[in-house]
């Protein structure tokens, strides 16, 4: 959390948190400033990206309860992103363990289906080109899964 005045010697806060917000995004930013002025706020707003514009003097009292909002956001925020991380990994074995059940499946359903036909088995040769065949598109398909999910 970065709290800082808009007249600061060398640059303005607003421009120093609008390159922090560039930088670092997950940092909370608040302005403090004695000369308020609606330039400076939209400055401060648009491009800085601030949690909270507070004009000097401030009600401490209010800056407190301020600060730990925005520690109790932030800390909602992680906890949000680290879900979503996890969603995504579990959604990625979601998806590898139905494309593995249905590899494992599919040569035994084949087989399954042509004897129930009265047509000849595969022999062994067959059998390991089509779970070869079948490997292959499995592989395609999690790329593909893995690929949207990174998006």
């Amino acid at each position: 959390m970065i709290v800082c005045d808009d007249e600061m010697p060398g640059m303005p806060g607003t421009e120093f948190l609008a390159k922090v917000a560039r930088d670092y995004p997950e940092v909370v930013r608040i302005v403090l400033t004695g000369h308020p002025t609606l330039p400076a706020a939209l400055r401060a707003i648009n491009e800085g990206r601030i949690y909270q514009f507070f004009t000097k003097p401030c009600n401490e009292i209010d800056l407190a309860i301020t600060l730990r909002r925005a520690l109790e956001q932030k800390d909602l925020m992680t906890k949000s992103r680290d879900l979503l991380d996890v969603t995504k990994r579990q959604s990625v074995l979601i998806d590898e363990a139905r494309v593995l059940r249905r590899l494992q499946d599919l040569p035994r359903r084949d087989r399954t289906e042509a004897i129930a036909k009265g047509e000849q088995a595969m022999d062994q040769r067959e059998l390991l080109e089509e779970i070869d065949r079948e490997v292959s598109k499995g592989r395609e398909l999690l790329m593909c899964v893995r690929n949207s999910q990174d998006q």
